[in-house]
């Protein structure tokens, strides 16, 4: 599938509405400052990073979970497997302080594939949120937390959500029209919306998850 230059406008603006939502998220609301990483010293260990930590996570996240996961769930709808496909994505990262912050995010990659229908635009906007992450959020947060600058970071950080928001849901409405009559989305069938929502909750993969990430966490406050 060739890139479409409103694929790219939907992958490019989620990247930024996920970066405002992580910025004030983490920073403005949380507090928190773990699992920040420092940017590479060199140039050698920045050629590393950008593809331990920018290239291979995103393509395989991404066509993980906006591919096979929603794929596989595709019968619950677009909410239901979107919903799943986010569920899996917060909960295999192993953090509780940051869980709603991955669902978010895979709830927003989720709409990616949805309105693009294309799992590389998912990897190219997961791939700009790590770059961000690898470069720039250390940065990010030494504005959030001082003082004289946190009002600024919260009028920043709340500008640029806004602002990413907006201009998402311009270009959503018109791939969505277009799409409107060709490309009617998946809909559960009336009166069957329990034995869907029973699936989901009853997956293998949603309770070996489930339990990983409660011994992962139990394991982290008590020792």
């Amino acid at each position: 599938r060739a890139v479409s230059g409103r694929g790219l406008w939907v992958a490019v603006l989620s990247a930024m509405l996920m970066i405002a939502f992580s910025a004030f998220f983490r920073f403005g609301i949380l507090r928190d400052a773990t699992e920040i990483a420092s940017p590479p010293a060199s140039f050698g260990q920045g050629a590393l990073s950008l593809i331990a930590v920018v290239l291979i996570p995103a393509v395989c996240e991404e066509y993980f979970f906006r591919g096979v996961v929603m794929l596989e769930y595709r019968f619950a709808g677009v909410i239901g497997s979107a919903f799943f496909s986010a569920l899996l994505f917060a909960a295999v990262h192993l953090s509780l302080s940051l869980f709603v912050l991955y669902f978010v995010c895979g709830l927003m990659l989720s709409f990616v594939v949805f309105l693009t229908s294309d799992v590389k635009m998912a990897v190219i906007s997961h791939m700009i949120y790590n770059l961000y992450a690898l470069f720039w959020e250390r940065d990010v947060y030494l504005l959030a937390y001082d003082e004289e600058s946190r009002v600024l970071f919260l009028a920043m950080a709340g500008a640029c959500v806004l602002l990413a928001l907006w201009g998402l849901l311009k270009v959503s409405e018109t791939l969505l029209r277009e799409r409107a009559e060709d490309e009617p989305p998946v809909r559960v069938p009336k009166g069957k919306g329990f034995f869907v929502f029973s699936d989901i909750v009853s997956a293998p993969a949603l309770w070996l998850v489930a339990i990983a990430f409660l011994l992962f966490t139990l394991l982290d406050h008590f020792l």
